[in-house]
């Protein structure tokens, strides 16, 4: 606890209407605090929101997850510009030695001119694992949305 008593603030935004978002946040917090770190909670709209990680403005936040399936490649390549990943690409200025954020930009460029699915499915696994270690997002929940469907529906 003595070790992270000088770190500041942390600053957590969060869309400001979420309330199941809020209740994470506050779980989070209170768990930061046990180990000595002060978070202030930052609730925005959706339009600040959008601001603070694009541009970085932040040390934490919490978004929902896309699920599966999403589209990893536009996913990634998002990443390249800073224009698609909600604060992902400034966040990867943080990474630690001796990984970097050009290293793992430079990964997803060559996986995605990859033809061969074999050589393809490699490079991802070794993107997760090189971006999974630097905790620049971590999967905290998803939501299931279930359909119920009357089977004498036809032409939906």
């Amino acid at each position: 606890v003595q070790c992270n008593a000088d770190l500041g603030e942390l600053d957590f935004v969060f869309l400001e209407d979420d309330a199941g978002v809020r209740a994470i946040e506050d779980d989070i917090r209170d768990n930061l605090a046990v180990v000595g770190l002060t978070v202030r909670p930052t609730p925005l709209s959706k339009a600040d929101l959008n601001t603070a990680r694009q541009g970085g403005d932040f040390h934490l936040s919490i978004s929902e997850t896309w699920g599966l399936p999403y589209d990893p490649h536009s996913f990634a390549s998002g990443w390249i510009d800073g224009k698609g990943g909600e604060g992902i690409f400034p966040a990867m200025v943080n990474f630690n030695e001796p990984s970097s954020r050009e290293e793992l930009l430079e990964k997803v460029e060559a996986v995605l001119q990859e033809d061969d699915p074999i050589s393809a499915k490699a490079k991802w696994a070794e993107i997760h694992k090189y971006y999974h270690e630097q905790a620049v997002l971590l999967p905290l929940y998803g939501k299931r949305i279930p359909t119920l469907m009357n089977r004498r529906l036809t032409n939906y």
